[in-house]
């Protein structure tokens, strides 16, 4: 495909675009416009799949970062439930079960997260030893 590298670039932008809203190879090589047998060699290509993991890290982290946001939103929904004398008692309890539940779990994460990160740690120097 001399004299193509332009167009082949961006038809491999559309694919990677498209596989990230599609899900299948077939329906995105249909989607951005190519054979089938093109999308599979690209998708096979070491280059295609960092580029297409690095889409995906970066839809994960903008979908993360609004799940943070939000659940401080759902935090207060979930007190003001609890605090709220006026409730019936099982949506206060139910309110309250969630945010110790996900709390624990939260601290549970976290405490994970950390002791991961000393294992890698200690994983690397030795690696460098």
């Amino acid at each position: 495909m001399r004299g193509n590298g332009q167009k082949q670039s961006r038809k491999m932008e559309l694919f990677i675009a498209a596989l990230l809203i599609e899900g299948s190879i077939e329906r995105a090589a249909h989607s951005a416009g190519i054979g089938v047998a093109t999308a599979w060699r690209w998708h096979s290509m070491k280059e295609f799949q960092a580029e297409l993991k690095s889409r995906q890290k970066e839809i994960t982290e903008h979908v993360v970062t609004s799940i943070k946001s939000a659940m401080s939103e759902a935090l207060e929904v979930l007190r003001s439930i609890m605090s709220d004398a006026e409730n019936p008692a099982s949506a206060r309890v139910a309110a309250a079960r969630s945010i110790l539940d996900n709390g624990f779990k939260a601290i549970e994460t976290a405490d994970i997260l950390t002791r991961l990160e000393a294992l890698e740690s200690t994983l690397e120097e030795r690696q460098k030893s």
